[in-house]
């Protein structure tokens, strides 16, 4: 799962938008109203809504990198 910010509409409400996997494996957003006043406190509750686990992975293949 990801997430990301986006602010909307005239009033200034933020939003969290998650990308799910759907149940057919098909990517799904879901869009989140925050309670955030500011963009700072928007990333920090958008945060907590995104699992931990979830992160950026990054793996190295022994193929890339001239196998380093």
């Amino acid at each position: 799962m990801r997430g990301s910010i986006r602010q909307r509409g005239k009033s200034g409400r933020w939003y969290a938008i998650l990308d799910v996997k759907g149940s057919d494996g098909r990517r799904k957003r879901k869009w989140h109203p925050l309670q955030a006043k500011g963009k700072r406190e928007a990333e920090n509750e958008t945060a907590g809504l995104v699992p931990a686990d979830c992160g950026p992975v990054h793996a190295r293949s022994p193929g890339l990198m001239g196998g380093r």
